[in-house]
């Protein structure tokens, strides 16, 4: 029971209130009765825009006393210092495009040039290993095609034989 020995789901001038949820009991999108629409994405409470407006001011005087923790010469912090790179700089790419040429010739050719690329360090481990994969994905195209090419090729003498 909530105040006034109303059911917890009570709202003065609606009465019981239910509400549709979802099996972790999360409120469902459009069930609220008050605010079917819901929250709007990235709004801020009062509280949260309380303290944002108090902070704004310090925002300088924080990120240097932030950058003197840092880079302190007797005591320097790495979590702060991570935390504000993190937050500086954009993350590294995941993707990257690799300039690498192939040279003409059967697949167990092109893998050793790219074998011996990784190997001379012009190619990272992991850069290698996603075009030695590229490769063999290429070279099962290469079969189911050509495996496709025997059935029809089959398929026609029988047809002739009939």
């Amino acid at each position: 029971m909530g105040a006034a020995g109303h059911p917890i789901n009570f709202r003065p001038g609606v009465g019981v209130v239910t509400v549709a949820r979802d099996a972790l009991g999360r409120v469902l999108p459009g069930s609220a009765p008050l605010n079917p629409a819901g929250r709007p994405i990235g709004s801020r409470g009062r509280r949260g825009r309380e303290l944002l407006a108090q902070l704004e001011p310090m925002g300088v005087l924080l990120l240097s006393k932030a950058v003197a923790v840092a880079l302190d010469e007797k005591n320097p912090d790495s979590f702060v210092l991570r935390d504000l790179l993190s937050r500086c700089l954009p993350p590294p790419e995941k993707h990257h495009t690799v300039e690498f040429a192939l040279p003409d010739g059967t697949l167990a050719e092109q893998s050793a040039a790219i074998l011996a690329a990784v190997s001379a360090g012009e190619l990272t481990p992991a850069e290698g290993d996603h075009l030695a994969a590229m490769l063999a994905s290429h070279a099962r195209v290469i079969e189911v095609h050509e495996y496709g090419a025997r059935l029809d090729a089959v398929e026609r003498a029988l047809q002739e034989r009939k």
